[in-house]
C-alpha cells in the first residue's frame, strides 16, 4: 500500500517522505497553494538529486502529458509557447517589454568567456537545416563586428555582411541599389 512518513520539528517545519497526492475539491481550485507572509524567505523551495538528469519540477496536463520540465542542472523545456511580459504570445518565445521613450532591453545573448575572439550567436534553422545567422564578435578591448551570415547550401553558412566597430560594412557579394534582382 501507500506510505507516507511525516516528521515534525519543533520549529515548525515538516519533513515528508513518500507521495503526496492532492485533488480538489472543486474545478478551478488549486491542488497545492503556497503563501510566504514573512517579508524574507522562500515561497517554495525544492530541492533535487545529484543527478543532472532528475526532474525537479515536472508539470502535466490532465492527461498526463509533459508541458514544462525543470531538471537539476537548471535546464527547462516548454512544450508550448513562452511568454515574459505579455500575456498572449505572438510565437514560440514572446517578449514584451515597454518603456515609452527610451531604449528598453527585451533580449540578451551573451557569451560569459568575452575575450579576444569569443563570438554569440543567433542561428536561424528551417527543420533542421541552418539557413540564416546574426553573430557578434569581441574583437579585443570590449568592440566588436556584427556578422550576417547566409546558407549557400544545405547548412553551408556563409558571412554576407560584416558590420566593424567604426561601423564600415563589408559586403561578401554584390550589392544592388535600384535594380532587380
Amino acid at each position: 500500500g501507500n506510505v507516507l512518513a511525516l516528521n515534525l520539528s519543533r520549529d515548525q517545519n515538516a519533513e515528508f517522505a513518500g507521495t503526496i497526492t492532492n485533488t480538489p475539491s472543486t474545478d478551478g481550485a488549486y491542488a497545492m497553494f503556497v503563501n510566504q507572509q514573512h517579508a524574507t524567505g522562500w515561497g517554495l523551495r525544492i530541492a533535487g538529486g545529484a543527478d543532472s538528469s532528475d526532474n525537479l519540477i515536472n508539470a502535466q496536463n490532465g492527461s498526463g502529458t509533459e508541458k514544462f520540465v525543470v531538471k537539476s542542472d537548471g535546464s527547462a523545456t516548454f512544450a508550448g509557447t513562452v511568454s515574459i511580459g505579455s500575456a498572449a504570445s505572438r510565437g514560440q518565445l514572446h517578449v514584451d517589454k515597454g518603456v515609452g521613450g527610451a531604449n528598453s532591453i527585451g533580449l540578451v545573448v551573451n557569451n560569459t568567456y568575452g575575450t579576444a575572439n569569443t563570438e554569440i550567436s543567433i542561428d536561424l534553422e528551417c527543420g533542421s537545416q541552418e539557413v540564416g545567422r546574426i553573430s557578434a564578435v569581441n574583437t579585443g578591448s570590449d568592440i566588436g563586428d556584427m556578422k550576417f551570415w547566409t546558407a549557400s547550401s544545405a547548412s553551408n553558412l556563409a558571412v554576407a555582411l560584416t558590420i566593424n566597430s567604426s561601423q564600415n560594412a563589408t559586403f561578401a557579394g554584390d550589392v544592388g541599389i535600384g535594380v532587380a534582382g
